[in-house]
């Protein structure tokens, strides 16, 4: 290299972020001193955790770093403009104006559903029809009329593999339309949801149950019992928990881990109609019957606004992926730019009564659900404009999704990992602490001895306790097992005595001279 060439500065100073919450964004937790210096005592895992946190340093400064080629902005409407969809048409590309269509269908009111990577659309119609097609392209993959009435319809995962909740039985098929799995716990299902990151499929039933179930091993991994009917479904993306409605207007947070709600919002209100959580996992959007919706904050579980309206009879709420905030109400749909905005950017009207919505990720389209058929909606700003390829992929082709699917399988985490605060995963207590914990849960249990230091412990503590006088305690298992040995014994006993008599008497009329004298007493008398 000639002296005249100038050299290339150090890698770490090709971007220093000057915000710092761009980098706290990506850190998660690996600046904790505490956690290191105060929980952790054995010097290996201390050494891994510090190697550990270097590293999630390094990483959070190379993301940082990689959003300086975030160069694609997402697109807006001036709110104080009222434009139609036919003029937002003609001004917007002709290959995203293709991909505006309404399409009247007689089997309805339709639920639809669109793939992480939105590109694929999935319809089922209550009156007997389940369709699935790439609306890029067209291309159909399967129609098929069910002779049950179609309740709600969910992808699970890619576009591979859909579920089909009727008033009959939850059904799994394949791309082509084959039944490969019946859910028959999950009867009178009326809401679906999937989660991805762990492999399990949601349903809330009309008999008051959610039933959770892993696609992977078919295995039913909780059915609780709800108390309230579920008139709504929807789940965090960050951390897995399922939201329902109510009937009774509460709202009440689930995990796989119990049988009751980790939290709930009770609020005297109507009905829960709609409920929806948006993509950081910390807004949840709820519309009522009496026209309102509430929004709350999942940090503190404290409600942050409340939109009142004087008109009734909204039937679906969604966020999109840049936090845009659409209301079905009638057959109007409203879109608002932040939900503090009391003025709708847009507003659409369709010929029927709307029932179900849902935002393209990637797209700046919404889908949407009629009486009558299905239609889609642009929206400018809804979609997410950089495109990361490692969680959807909209070009992707049949290899890298085969290859994708391996992965997902590979990385699918654990039931237990789905909390209310996400970050508890990573948190690290002392092995003292826990080893304490697991014993004394299983004394509670009587599945281990009580140690004798325990035991002498407990006599220091209590001397006025007279235990060598205290009878023992006999738990009704012991006592089946005592009685249950005595039958066994009496009854050895006695089948013992009688084949010894009969061994007896066959000895005696084997014997000649038993035999004559038994003759001669006989004869005698």
């Amino acid at each position: 290299m000639s002296k005249d060439q100038p050299t290339l500065p150090d890698r770490d100073e090709w971007f220093s972020p000057e915000q710092k919450e761009k980098y706290e964004k990506y850190v998660r937790g690996a600046d904790d001193e505490e956690l290191i210096d105060e929980e952790v005592k054995a010097p290996a895992i201390r050494n891994e955790l510090i190697h550990h946190k270097e590293d999630v340093s390094a990483a959070a400064r190379s993301a940082a770093r990689s959003e300086m080629l975030h160069t694609v902005e997402k697109g807006y409407i001036d709110s104080q403009t009222r434009l139609s969809q036919r003029e937002i048409l003609k001004e917007i590309p002709i290959a995203i104006a293709a991909r505006k269509f309404d399409f009247q269908l007689p089997n309805g009111p339709y639920h639809v559903d669109i793939t992480e990577n939105g590109r694929t659309l999935l319809l089922g119609g209550e009156g007997g029809h389940l369709a699935m097609f790439d609306w890029f392209n067209g291309q159909k993959h399967l129609e098929i009329n069910p002779e049950f009435k179609v309740r709600d319809v969910c992808f699970l995962g890619d576009n591979t593999r859909c579920a089909m909740a009727t008033n009959k039985s939850l059904y799994i098929l394949d791309k082509t339309g084959v039944q490969m799995h019946e859910i028959r716990e999950a009867n009178g299902a009326t809401h679906l949801e999937f989660l991805p990151h762990f492999w399990l499929l949601v349903a809330a039933t009309e008999h008051k149950h959610l039933v959770y179930t892993d696609i992977t091993s078919g295995e039913i991994v909780m059915n609780a019992y709800t108390t309230f009917l579920p008139t709504c479904m929807c789940r965090n993306r960050q951390s897995g928990v399922i939201a329902l409605g109510h009937d009774r207007g509460s709202i009440s947070l689930w995990t796989p881990n119990t049988n009751e709600p980790v939290a709930r919002l009770q609020k005297h209100t109507p009905a829960v109609v709609a409920i929806d959580i948006d993509m950081t996992g910390t807004k949840l959007a709820a519309a009522h019957g009496d026209g309102n919706i509430q929004i709350w904050d999942l940090r503190n579980f404290n409600r942050c606004y409340q939109k009142r309206s004087d008109f009734a009879g909204i039937t679906d709420i969604a966020f999109s992926a840049t936090g845009v905030l659409g209301v079905a109400r009638g057959n109007h749909v409203e879109m608002y730019n932040k939900y503090e905005d009391k003025r709708a950017f847009l507003s659409s009207k369709y010929p029927s009564k709307v029932t179900s919505l849902k935002f393209a990720t990637f797209e700046d389209f919404a889908i949407i659900g009629l009486q009558s058929g299905i239609s889609s909606m642009v929206v400018p700003g809804s979609g997410e404009p950089n495109l990361d390829s490692n969680v959807a992929n909209p070009f992707e082709t049949a290899e890298w999704r085969q290859e994708q699917e391996v992965r997902h399988l590979l990385d699918k985490l654990p039931k237990e990992m789905i909390s209310l605060d996400p970050s508890t995963v990573f948190h690290v207590g002392k092995i003292e602490n826990k080893h304490k914990e697991r014993t004394e849960r299983l004394k509670k249990k009587r599945m281990i001895k009580v140690d004798a230091n325990d035991q002498q412990q407990q006599n220091e503590e209590e001397p006025n306790k007279k235990q060598k006088n205290q009878p023992k305690k006999v738990t009704m298992e012991r006592k089946l097992r005592m009685m249950k040995d005595e039958y066994n014994r009496k009854l050895i006993e006695e089948k013992t005595a009688q084949l010894k008599k009969e061994a007896d008497g066959k000895d005696e009329e084997a014997d000649p001279l038993a035999r004559f004298q038994r003759e001669k007493k006989s004869k005698n008398f």
